[in-house]
């Protein structure tokens, strides 16, 4: 009897422990649908019917993001630091027309071109202008270089800007959007009903909308890092020279010439207001004269 009776406890302890077993690994694995978790939806772990909407208004997003989501990499290879450069020079050279020339021709020689140019002659009939160049980042020192033999160098302003944390953190970004996006794509396919389809479209939409905007950006910052930009103001200096006689006549000639044509310009203006005023005076007169001739008669 005691035999028994031990057989019998031991029988119950070994089903007690299998029960007991089953019961938390369910728990610990909800997605078993043999076990006696949570029940798993027909769209594996993501519940839609009746859960889309009120995700998207607890969450503002349907699916969580992914692990290290806006996070720059803080392992892995070394990149190549992403640098904006650029360059502001002052340069006075005898020769406007040969030296504007021989800015494009350095910019072409390095491998860049020209962006953008102006110039201008003032009454000195001294010329002026400015000069955008592009050209290669790698290029960026020894085109500076060769930009001080064009001219005398009066003014220069570097400007580096390091902009590597935010291309890499945009990458990112534009990783596990892509990743979202994907599986977006497949719970639309399982989707049933509008509103689910709508919840999902919605969201797909938003994510698509700044997977273009990382995309753009990305593409702005790589364009303005392999490229450095050159801004060159290019000027001519009149020389002064002291005891000139015939450039003090000149100007003298000159000062007389403009002050003539001032005054003509004065007189025509003033011209047909003092003709007005002539007429009215004669006629005034001849009015005071038949007064006088009527009162004697």
């Amino acid at each position: 009897m005691n035999k028994r009776l031990k057989i019998g406890i031991v029988a119950l302890a070994v089903v007690v422990f299998l029960v007991v077993g089953s019961y938390i690994g369910g728990l610990l694995n909800p997605d078993n649908s043999g076990g006696l978790g949570l029940p798993s939806s027909k769209y594996g772990s993501f519940a839609v019917e009746g859960d889309v909407a009120e995700a998207v208004v607890e969450r503002g997003s349907i699916l969580p993001p992914e692990p290290g989501y806006g996070t720059i990499p803080t392992s892995g290879p070394i990149l190549d630091r992403k640098i904006i450069r650029d360059a502001y020079l002052g340069i006075k050279v005898d020769d406007f027309k040969a030296s504007f020339q021989k800015v494009i021709n350095v910019a072409e020689d390095v491998g860049g071109f020209v962006t953008s140019s102006s110039s201008n002659i003032d009454d000195r009939d001294i010329e002026r202008g400015d000069i955008q160049i592009r050209i290669p980042g790698d290029k960026f020192t020894e085109t500076l270089n060769l930009l001080e033999n064009v001219g005398e160098v009066r003014s220069r302003n570097i400007i580096g800007n390091d902009i590597t944390e935010e291309y890499l953190d945009l990458e990112s970004q534009l990783s596990n959007l892509k990743k979202e996006e994907k599986r977006l794509l497949e719970i639309l396919e399982k989707a049933e009903t509008v509103e689910d389809i709508l919840n999902v479209e919605r969201e797909l939409s938003r994510v698509r909308t700044q997977i273009d905007y990382n995309t753009g950006r990305l593409n702005f910052l790589n364009d303005r890092t392999e490229f450095a930009t050159i801004n060159i103001n290019l000027f001519e200096e009149q020389l002064i020279e002291e005891g000139g006689l015939l450039d003090t006549i000149k100007d003298s000639l000159n000062l007389f010439v403009r002050s003539i044509k001032n005054l003509l310009l004065f007189v025509g203006a003033v011209l047909p207001y003092a003709v007005i005023i002539f007429f009215v005076w004669v006629a005034v007169k001849l009015a005071r004269k038949i007064r006088k001739k009527t009162k004697k008669n």
